[in-house]
């Protein structure tokens, strides 16, 4: 009989498809090492080195990338942070208690008080339990709920305090792995005003902004994150780990912070390891970003990336609001630029090679939602319908690039897939995306976009030899499994 479960047939696929350690090892980023460690041998006496070769050799790297403290950081950066521990309240215990029988007592209570909100320290300690019970079944909103109920019962509580926060975080995880960024951020923010200090929210609100390409409340919240970690260290002393994340965050960043973060002595550790974030391998369109001109088949390309300039014409002369704007932008005085031509636009509404360059300018300088959005707009209303398709899908490989050479798969693909729905026969995108399932390891996926951009392409010969290839090597996977 075929074994499922923690260590069959389910366990050995995510651990072949794993797309980072904790992944592999099924543990939650806020994993103790005693945690990893058990988990470990746990897998490995299910998945030998003799009958499970690929398998432990993944599970044996996880381990090892999660146990050194220097690796484990290089990874931690970009990954939310996990609130580990539960609901709980100082001498409550539900071992024998039955939700239905709270319910009737709560409701009891209800009817025969004229007014529920009162001090009553029966009711606040049945609210207690059944707030212990429901956050265990995962039930947020309901939790919440009765939290704030205990609050107007007994007022404010340390206990009530940290079970919010869990609550909020446990909320904002399950958003963010789903990609809700934005609705996520919202409740570690709501998370973060009941306790300021906490290091992990800000760093969960800091990759967020990355992931959301809030350039405003990136730089914010990766300063306050990196300064939260020191005061971590000062507290915790020696900690070889936080230290490494400290220096691997900066290291992210291409050493950004380092002025604001009191990190200036990292500055040649930082240079000796040469590692730059967004180096020659990807476009840039992201403001702070050095250098703003890449390589494109061995000539510069410009700021915009789209190869074909629309400042021929007639209303960038000289003296202009377009003008004055276009000036601002080649110097890459981002805000400069944007601020003429929004005022140009305001007179010339239909300027579709101003209105392009105005995207180009936002997402310079960070407010990618308005450029994308701009570019929506001319391709719905017919102002510039094509310059506006053209660019908004330039823009979005871009940015995917920026981003998987940031090791940031998923939202690569997102900016991808995006592109996809408005130009959906472009042999470029279907490829970029398989390149990205092929680094994931993800076979099956790679292949059927490789294999999309090969009809596109069709006497792409090296293609079709890396689609064989690929083939390959998914059917050997599936004959380990």
């Amino acid at each position: 009989m075929a074994i499922s479960g923690e260590f069959g047939l389910e366990a050995k696929e995510r651990i072949l498809n794993s797309k980072n350690p904790y992944h592999c090892l099924n543990l939650p980023t806020s994993a103790t090492p005693e945690e990893a460690k058990y988990q470990y041998f746990k897998l490995v006496k299910r998945f030998s080195p003799e009958k499970e070769e690929e398998a432990f050799r993944k599970v044996r790297k996880a381990y090892e990338d999660i146990r050194d403290p220097a690796k484990k950081a290089a990874i931690d950066v970009m990954l939310f942070r996990g609130n580990p521990g539960r609901v709980r309240f100082a001498g409550i215990n539900t071992a024998a208690v039955s939700q239905v029988k709270l319910n009737r007592e709560i409701k009891a209570i209800k009817e025969t008080s004229e007014d529920p909100n009162q001090p009553n320290q029966r009711l606040a300690e049945i609210l207690k339990q059944r707030t212990v019970l429901i956050g265990k079944n995962k039930h947020w909103k309901d939790t919440l709920e009765d939290l704030d109920w205990l609050e107007k019962i007994e007022g404010h509580s340390n206990d009530i305090r940290d079970n919010r926060i869990f609550v909020l975080s446990r909320q904002a995880g399950e958003l963010a792995e789903q990609g809700h960024y934005a609705d996520a951020a919202h409740r570690w923010r709501r998370a973060l005003r009941l306790d300021p200090s906490r290091s992990d929210l800000l760093h969960n609100l800091a990759v967020c902004s990355t992931l959301m390409m809030n350039k405003e409340d990136e730089g914010r919240y990766w300063i306050e994150t990196l300064r939260a970690w020191h005061r971590d260290l000062d507290l915790r002393g020696d900690d070889d780990y936080l230290k490494n994340l400290i220096v691997e965050t900066h290291k992210h960043f291409g050493g950004r912070y380092l002025n604001q973060t009191g990190d200036e002595g990292l500055r040649d550790k930082l240079v000796e390891t040469q590692v730059r974030i967004g180096t020659a391998n990807a476009p840039r369109t992201m403001a702070g970003e050095q250098p703003k001109v890449t390589k494109v088949g061995g000539k510069p390309a410009p700021v915009d990336g789209k190869g074909a300039s629309t400042e021929d014409s007639p209303l960038f002369q000289e003296g202009s609001r377009a003008a004055l704007g276009l000036e601002a932008y080649k110097s890459q005085n981002w805000m400069g630029a944007i601020s003429s031509f929004e005022l140009h636009l305001e007179e010339t509404p239909t300027d579709e090679a101003v209105m392009d360059k105005l995207g180009w300018a936002y997402l310079n300088a960070g407010q990618a939602n308005h450029a994308f959005g701009l570019w929506q707009k001319m391709i719905s209303e017919g102002q510039g319908e094509e310059l506006g398709k053209k660019s908004f899908t330039r823009a979005k490989l871009d940015t995917a690039r920026s981003l998987r050479n940031r090791r940031m798969m998923n939202p690569a693909l997102v900016q991808l897939k995006d592109a996809l729905k408005m130009v959906p026969d472009s042999g470029e995108v279907h490829f970029e995306i398989g390149e990205i399932y092929e680094e994931k390891e993800e076979w099956n996926d790679a292949i059927y976009f490789f294999e999309k951009a090969l009809e596109i392409q069709p006497n792409d010969k090296p293609l079709r030899k890396r689609i064989r290839q690929l083939q390959s090597n998914f059917k050997s996977s599936r004959a380990v499994l």
